[in-house]
This record gives C-alpha cells, structure tokens and sequence, in this order.
C-alpha cells in the first residue's frame, strides 16, 4: 500500500489498526488473530483487560472512521 496516496481517513483507519496490532504482538503489521492463524502464537502479547479494552476501542474507532468515509464518499 502506498501511504502518500491513501486520503486520511484511510491514513487514521491503518494508524489506528497498527497501534492495536502493535499493543497484541509488537509488531504494528501483525494482529493477533493473524499471529495465531500463522501459527505464531508465541507472539501474542498477555494483555491487562485494560489493555483489552484500549484494543477493542482501537479496532471500533477505525472501522467507524473508515465507514464514514465510505459513506462521505457515497
């Protein structure tokens, strides 16, 4: 993916989404759900329910952002 060309919303959507792959494993382009998938479930971070909950927050935030861009563009 090209980051210049993406508009911002797109931009805030993929920052938003490798903040919470980062808090999951440390590496910004891998989720947990992809590490464990990969069989890399060593990777995954234990996380606080605080930490739980700033992810799931992380991961709506984004799919809000995206989706009213779409619809902005509708």
């Amino acid at each position: 993916m090209n980051f210049l060309d993406c508009n911002l919303k797109h931009l805030h959507f993929q920052a938003l989404n490798m903040w919470a792959n980062y808090l999951e494993t440390g590496d910004p382009c891998m989720s947990a759900d992809t590490s464990i998938k990969c069989g890399q479930k060593e990777d995954v971070r234990a996380l606080t329910d605080d930490q739980k909950r700033l992810v799931l927050r992380l991961r709506d935030e984004a799919a809000l952002t995206l989706q009213n861009g779409l619809q902005a563009k509708s």
